[in-house]
């Protein structure tokens, strides 16, 4: 899990998508559902509330667990709780992208200068 992995030097935990504004400010719902149902697979429906309090996804598989809603078209899935971070030092992350992609045109500079050394050579 990234508990496991976490390093608080490095991410700060700003919130989790608990769908609850009291958890979390910078994971607000963006939506609340009306009336959500639940559609099991074995085609009962009940009420989809859970649907509020969490993330979902659009959907298109109705052979697992789905979820609809009278102000919304889609088909709902309810997916996994996330933890959101922010990194805190983020101009680190931008130097080492940068680094990573000045190695990368380096490699390309040499496959191309040694093929065509290869091509005279030939």
């Amino acid at each position: 899990t990234f508990m496991d992995k976490y390093c608080p030097e490095q991410f700060e935990i700003v919130g989790i998508t608990s769908g609850r504004k009291e958890f979390s400010k910078e994971a607000w719902p963006t939506i609340i559902y009306i009336n959500p149902i639940q559609h099991n697979t074995d085609g009962s429906i009940e009420s989809g509330s859970k649907v509020n309090t969490g993330p979902e996804v659009i959907t298109h598989d109705v052979s697992k667990i789905y979820y609809t809603a009278e102000n919304t078209p889609n088909k709902l899935k309810r997916i996994y709780t996330r933890i959101l971070i922010k990194n805190k030092h983020p101009e680190n992350s931008k130097q080492r992208d940068q680094l990573s992609q000045r190695i990368v045109l380096k490699k390309v500079f040499i496959a191309e200068f040694a093929s065509s050394v290869a091509k005279k050579a030939a």
